[in-house]
């Protein structure tokens, strides 16, 4: 609290100090304060958008309707994952065409949002046959395969993605190779 009211009273006795200055100069203290006044208030006017951006970020940040790799979904029909929120806007990655949307914080904070990633899951499971026995290092291409090309598919949660590898004996063939894929999305 001291050095609050240190900083107060050095501040008032700087501008005494100028006020008495410039009356002993003969210079015109209130037109300066004037001018001083309107060009602020054109600056105002010039960063409004600006203003209401940065204000929008404090606003995101401050509620959490969605964080960084949330898949999200806009009126406008947008469904894709958020990649990062700044200040002034949102960098939204589309899962379709690969492409990054800017959205202005200011704009989000006024419509309706719809967050994917704390929705229910639902599990997908899928079962892929080899008619021989594949090998350690094809069963870890055949995973890093699947789990990059399902990366960026929407509703997909790659955290969650399984991929285990079964060896079978079958009548009729004398290795067979099952991998089970479970999706949670």
């Amino acid at each position: 609290m001291f050095i609050v009211g240190k900083f107060v009273a050095n501040f008032i006795i700087i501008v005494i100090a100028i006020i008495i200055f410039a009356q002993t100069h003969q210079v015109n203290v209130f037109g300066i304060i004037a001018s001083l006044g309107v060009g602020g208030v054109a600056v105002v006017f010039a960063a409004q958008n600006t203003l209401s951006q940065l204000l929008g970020g404090i606003v995101l940040y401050i509620d959490r309707p969605f964080v960084v790799d949330d898949y999200i979904g806009l009126p406008d029909g947008t469904f894709d994952r958020v990649e990062s929120i700044g200040l002034r806007s949102t960098k939204i990655r589309s899962s379709g065409k690969g492409t990054l949307i800017i959205i202005p914080n200011n704009s989000l904070t006024q419509v309706n949002i719809e967050n994917f990633t704390a929705a229910k899951k639902v599990m997908s499971i899928l079962y892929l046959t080899f008619y021989r026995q594949v090998d350690v290092d094809e069963q870890a291409l055949i995973r890093q395969v699947i789990l990059a090309s399902t990366r960026d598919i929407f509703s997909i949660d790659p955290r969650n993605t399984d991929i285990t590898f079964k060896d079978l004996q079958s009548l009729t063939f004398q290795y067979l190779t099952q991998a089970q894929i479970t999706f949670l999305s």
